[in-house]
């Protein structure tokens, strides 16, 4: 049996980034056009918290904690460089 975490990487405007890498626990996936991401983990890790992490170009890498066939995730990503 494999567990799922899936979800949506956003920007600023709560638009989907497209090609942001998803990894955890050794498994990578990227996110499709609309940002939405499915990651499938081998073995059962249900309920069992997972540290995912996320890369996308011109944004800060940003960690969360997810839990493996919980809800689905959205996660909102900081540009690199902030103006202030």
């Amino acid at each position: 049996k494999s567990s799922r975490i899936t979800g949506y990487i956003l920007d600023g405007r709560g638009k989907g980034i497209k090609s942001a890498a998803v990894n955890a626990e050794g498994v990578s996936t990227l996110t499709d056009s609309m940002g939405h991401f499915t990651l499938t983990l081998s073995g059962s890790r249900s309920n069992e918290e997972v540290t995912l992490i996320v890369d996308a170009a011109g944004f800060r890498q940003k960690r969360l904690p997810a839990t493996p066939d919980a809800n689905e995730v959205s996660m909102m990503l900081e540009p690199e460089s902030k103006e202030q």
